[in-house]
């Protein structure tokens, strides 16, 4: 179809692939969510965070991460790092964070000598050495101090989602063969076949420009909304002279 035989089979031989790696992804994610991987990798990542499974049980157990599943659908495969560090902070200030009165005193001095303080068998005994940290390094600032947290949780679970991606590609590398044998995905024989046969590889390439076109549109309409988002934003926030005007 594009005047180039070789052409042509080249490319009905890289949209067959195409499926099959579709077929491999679609399979890996019906493994994963049968069997809940994704969950099961992020608890196993919160606990290692946390070092002690009874304050990783109080986090999911906090209304701001319980509500994120439900006990027929199992525990959540994501939790915002937002809602992270605001169940952690209640966990491990119930009574909340509340800033030092005294003027010029360190705002979360009384915040940090109520973590150094903690008894060696509490929950949070086994962060407290990082709670220090993340304290000291707000120098005084509430906001800062959730922030740390967040970037803390963040970089915990960047480590299980690579950890979570080396399994899957293990996972999709023997769907792949398995699929590849159970097909006799033979690359020669596919050439060999293609070549000589007009009609099923003008079929591949139109299949391919058919899927390309609506991938294409696809783009495009994200890259729209996304641009009719930022308008509406824009139009929605008046300048400063715009507002004196109005007033």
């Amino acid at each position: 179809m594009f005047g180039s035989p070789i052409l042509d089979v080249a490319i009905g031989m890289i949209f067959v692939y195409l499926l099959l790696s579709l077929i491999c992804s679609a399979a890996n994610e019906l493994i994963e969510a049968r069997l809940r991987n994704r969950a099961r990798s992020l608890e196993a990542g919160i606990r290692n965070l946390l070092g002690d499974k009874g304050l990783a049980d109080k986090l999911y157990g906090h209304d701001l991460v319980s509500g994120l599943f439900s006990d027929k659908q199992g525990k959540p495969s994501y939790i915002p790092s937002r809602t992270f560090a605001v169940a952690l902070l209640n966990i491990v200030f119930p009574d909340g964070v509340t800033p030092s009165g005294q003027p010029g005193a360190n705002p979360l001095a009384s915040i940090r000598e109520t973590v150094s303080k903690l008894p060696a068998n509490d929950a949070v005994a086994p962060i407290q050495k990082a709670l220090l940290a993340l304290i000291d390094d707000a120098q005084g600032d509430i906001n800062k101090l959730r922030t740390n947290i967040e970037s803390w949780y963040d970089a915990a679970m960047d480590r299980v989602s690579g950890r979570y991606k080396r399994r899957a590609q293990a996972i999709i590398l023997v769907l792949g063969l398995g699929i590849a044998v159970a097909l006799n995905a033979d690359s020669g024989y596919l050439a060999r076949h293609l070549s000589t046969d007009p009609a099923m590889r003008n079929s591949l390439v139109s299949a391919a420009q058919v899927y390309a076109q609506k991938e294409s549109a696809g783009e495009q309409g994200k890259q729209n909304t996304a641009q009719g988002n930022s308008a509406t934003q824009g139009s929605g926030q008046q300048s400063p002279a715009s507002a004196q005007t109005s007033v």
